[in-house]
């Protein structure tokens, strides 16, 4: 499988959480956030876009918050709605529980932005995988309460204009991140970090309304992110650090009972002593499936997975 980097950080000396789309005309375009360290008031995010060589333009930064750390930005590019919408975490005090979960859209690619938008006063909540668009046309918008440790969905059925909080899985105190995908039978399955060793799975059945109590899968987790997406043939597909303790190697498995069994991991890269994490996926228009995950918090690798 290919590999590339999106950005390697000198000053600032940290790089972490991208996020990943698909622009209309084709480019990829990813995002993350920068500073010297978690929390630290120097925090930016930062975006980058592939060009028609499929070479990684300059980073650029948007720092709406001067002087106040953000952090965990998630983009959302779809035929429904118009332009970028990149929602994100803005923290008002020395932790991510005082964080605010906002969001700043742009309708030039991602040039300039508008006015940062609270979508709740609520402090500790925090954005980290894709948005789901529905079959059925609501939007679900995976979210966490980062004091609690508990994944909630937001929930919309007006494009983004509104939202409701859904999705108590009875996990509070061990999922974190969740990651949600939709099976062929209009099933919403949502899958999360969890201290406990594994990727935990939640399902809905009716349209991320409601969801069942959550539960360890047979994938072992280190307390670290995943990514989920469908595949052309209906598979799901997760991306994940296939240990209970140690983010050194990042791989994906698949499967083909709408997360019940898994297969083999298969690795996509490994680095000793090393970390390797928060990945996210997208599959473009060509059903390539597309992974960007941080190295070492300093640099942004994205991948091309082979079929």
């Amino acid at each position: 499988m290919g590999d590339d980097i999106v950005v390697r950080c000198t000053v600032p000396n940290m790089c972490h959480s991208p996020t990943l789309t698909q622009l209309p005309s084709g480019a990829l375009w990813c995002a993350w956030y920068a500073g010297s360290y978690e929390c630290a008031s120097d925090t930016v995010l930062q975006w980058a876009w592939q060009d028609d060589n499929n070479v990684w333009a300059e980073a650029l930064s948007i720092n709406p918050f001067p002087g106040y750390a953000v952090g965990n930005p998630v983009v959302d590019c779809h035929p429904d709605v118009p332009g970028l919408t990149l929602y994100f975490s803005v923290v008002t005090g020395p932790w991510w529980t005082d964080a605010l979960l906002v969001s700043i859209t742009s309708a030039d690619q991602g040039r300039t932005w508008t006015t940062p938008r609270l979508l709740s006063p609520e402090r500790g909540l925090m954005p980290r995988t894709n948005v789901l668009h529905l079959k059925e046309g609501s939007l679900l918008l995976p979210i966490y309460r980062e004091q609690l440790r508990v994944p909630v969905i937001l929930r919309s059925e007006d494009q983004g204009r509104t939202w409701d909080m859904t999705g108590d899985t009875t996990v509070t105190g061990y999922a974190i991140q969740p990651a949600v995908v939709e099976l062929p039978d209009d099933t919403v399955a949502m899958f999360t970090r969890s201290n406990q060793g594994r990727v935990f799975v939640s399902y809905s059945f009716n349209h991320g309304k409601s969801w069942t109590a959550s539960r360890p899968t047979l994938l072992p987790n280190p307390n670290s992110s995943v990514a989920v997406t469908n595949t052309p043939s209906g598979q799901v597909l997760i991306v994940y650090n296939p240990s209970d303790h140690t983010r050194d190697t990042i791989a994906y498995s698949t499967s083909d009972d709408g997360g019940e069994t898994w297969d083999v991991p298969h690795v996509i890269m490994q680095r000793i002593h090393g970390e390797l994490s928060y990945p996210s996926l997208w599959r473009d228009r060509d059903g390539r499936l597309h992974v960007v995950f941080t190295e070492n918090r300093t640099s942004i690798h994205h991948c091309v997975l082979q079929n």
